[in-house]
Order: C-alpha cells, then sequence, then structure tokens
C-alpha cells in the first residue's frame, strides 16, 4: 500500500454537523448580488462543488460568470 499524501474531506455535514451555517452563507452570499433562493433550489443544488452550485443558483446573462465569482468570494469569506 502506497503512502498518502493528501485526505480531504467535506466537513459540513461529512464530519461536522452543519446547524444550517452553510445555507446561511449560501444565502447570504447570493443576497449581495440582490438574489434570494428557495429552500428547494439549495436543495437541488446539494452535493456539487460550491462554486459550481453558486454558479447554477446566479440567472442566466452576460454577467453570470462575473456574478457567479463575486458571490463565491463573498461565500468562502462569509463571516
Amino acid at each position: 500500500m502506497s503512502e498518502l499524501d493528501l485526505v480531504v474531506f467535506d466537513l459540513a455535514g461529512t464530519t461536522v454537523e452543519d446547524r444550517g451555517q452553510v445555507t446561511d452563507a449560501f444565502t447570504g452570499a447570493l443576497a449581495t448580488l440582490g438574489l434570494s433562493v428557495t429552500p428547494e433550489q439549495l436543495s437541488a443544488v446539494r452535493g456539487s462543488s460550491k462554486r459550481q452550485a453558486i454558479l447554477q443558483l446566479v440567472p442566466d446573462g452576460p454577467d453570470r460568470a462575473r456574478y457567479a465569482e463575486t458571490a463565491y468570494v463573498s461565500f468562502v469569506v462569509w463571516p
């Protein structure tokens, strides 16, 4: 067996109890763009990478990628 170099866990809900912090961070990050999301919309993107989930929640348009990146940065630094 080879030696491991790195192990990565998706902590929220896997190794640490999630008490809504991830949902709050998604909601808050999207709110910075003036967007609101429903629990059903959030549930539909569960398991996706956070960056991809946010992209899916930002409406189509010419600035979609830029808006999604802005929301992602806000998500990452959410208090």
